[in-house]
């Protein structure tokens, strides 16, 4: 089907949709409104106008039942204002304009009392003083969580009102900002920065939480340079080095700032041959090597395994029937019926498959100790199994039979829908295996990803 003759079919749809949607809330309505039921009514006449604004009956029907349901909200404040009871009158007058709005969002102008809304602002500066006090009452004695509730409800009814924004900014912040000054003193300087930076992008810079949160970030953060590829002779150099540029590449992609990939032309040109490509030797070497190595860490790591296996593609005969018909005669007339003709067809099969093995361990220079360590293991593989056929596909049936030229008990002819399905499904198969090279591109970029992550999760102050 033509993309627009679609569009415009789904759009006719939801109409008819929405439009059986308006009348059957509007029959509703009409016999709620009918027994009096005002209220309930209102409701339905509303989800009928918002399925359907052309509904006339059911906008008369909310014009008229809306009205009343608006009329008792505000009779409500002004009880609740005759009374003295000024929190309940604010929020009697809040929901008489909330519901306002609701109604005229589908289309239906309601009567608003506009006159009384000076009767409403004295009662909400009179709600609203108080619990100004009581906020800043609450502030000034530093209980912050209760500042915050009382602040966060006086700016919900009024966001410009005083200085309350700035006081909600303090309630809300001040205690986050205390915590990363302790964790900072604590010596816990990511569980600092995290504070700062909570502070930072919530106000935009609360007393001086942008330098405090760069402080904590320079004690936080570690340095890694990355050790040149142990690997196995039966590796070679140039897949280790490709092993090494996915790590340095999926390292330098990660989203935690508490980490940073720098150089170190020690490090780079570490004798590797005096090390034996052993990676259990690197820690004790990187200590020796601490009063010179700039880096904090040292990543080392070691493929173990690097197998690329290319399948070579095999091939097997197998035996069919091609289907056709044939005419006979029976009692003088004319018939026809199937005819199955021996063939043959081939079935291939081909395999390509990536192993590829890696330890590493993250060691810290000063120390020696390793951080994190691991071997990151993966294994791909691609099967392609398809059948070919240099004749008539349609025409192809699966079956079994001992002699091409005779006939044989044993000979067996699988013409069945299931059958032919899994013949036709094989003959429509897949020709090509995923190419090695790309698997083996897969397995490293997986390799350096999950290094680089198992790193990323490393938090020393764990």
């Amino acid at each position: 089907m033509n993309p627009v003759k679609a569009l415009l079919f789904l759009i006719c749809a939801l109409l008819v949709v929405s439009g059986c949607a308006s009348k059957r809330y509007a029959k509703k309505a009409r016999k709620l409104d009918q027994a009096g039921y005002y209220r309930d009514a209102a409701q339905l006449y509303y989800q009928s106008v918002a399925a359907n604004r052309n509904n006339i009956e059911a906008r008369n029907g909310l014009q008229r039942s809306g009205q009343l349901v608006l009329n008792d909200k505000v009779n409500l404040f002004k009880n609740y204002r005759s009374s003295n009871a000024v929190r309940d009158a604010v929020y009697a007058w809040l929901d008489a304009e909330a519901y306002h709005r609701q109604v005229t969002g589908v289309g239906v102008d309601l009567m608003f009392p506009v006159q009384l809304r000076s009767d409403y602002e004295v009662v909400k500066e009179q709600y609203l003083a108080t619990r100004y006090q009581e906020g800043t009452r609450a502030l000034g004695s530093e209980d912050f969580a209760n500042a915050e509730m009382i602040l966060n409800e006086i700016l919900s009814i009024d966001p410009a009102y005083k200085d309350c924004q700035t006081l909600w900014v303090t309630a809300k912040y001040e205690p986050i900002y205390r915590s990363g000054v302790a964790n900072f003193n604590s010596k816990l300087y990511r569980s600092a920065w995290y504070d700062f930076n909570d502070v930072v992008v919530g106000t935009n810079g609360y007393k001086d939480a942008v330098t405090r949160r760069e402080e904590a970030l320079a004690k936080a953060q570690i340095t890694i340079a990355m050790a040149p590829v142990m690997y196995l002779y039966s590796v070679g150099a140039d897949h280790a080095q490709n092993v090494r540029n996915s790590i340095l590449s999926s390292l330098n992609r990660m989203q935690s700032p508490f980490y940073k990939v720098v150089p170190d032309n020690l490090i780079t040109n570490m004798p590797f041959d005096g090390l034996g490509g052993r990676l259990l030797m690197m820690p004790g070497w990187i200590k020796g090597q601490s009063s010179v190595i700039k880096a904090q860490t040292v990543l080392a790591t070691q493929v173990q395994r690097f197998q690329v296996i290319a399948g070579d593609r095999t091939s097997m005969r197998k035996t069919g029937y091609l289907k056709g018909t044939e005419d006979y005669l029976e009692n003088g007339i004319k018939k026809s019926r199937p005819k199955y003709d021996k063939v043959y067809y081939h079935e291939y099969q081909q395999r390509n498959a990536v192993s590829l093995q890696v330890e590493f361990a993250l060691i810290e220079v000063r120390t020696g100790n390793i951080l994190v360590t691991d071997v990151v293991g993966i294994n791909l593989e691609d099967q392609v199994l398809y059948a070919g056929y240099d004749g008539d596909v349609k025409k192809l049936v699966p079956g079994y039979w001992k002699n091409k030229d005779k006939a044989s008990p044993e000979d067996a002819v699988y013409d069945s829908s299931d059958k032919i399905s899994q013949l036709t499904g094989l003959l429509n198969a897949r020709r090509d295996p995923l190419p090695s090279q790309t698997m083996a591109s897969d397995a490293i970029n997986q390799v350096g990803n999950a290094i680089a992550a198992a790193i990323e999760a490393y938090n020393p102050e764990r």
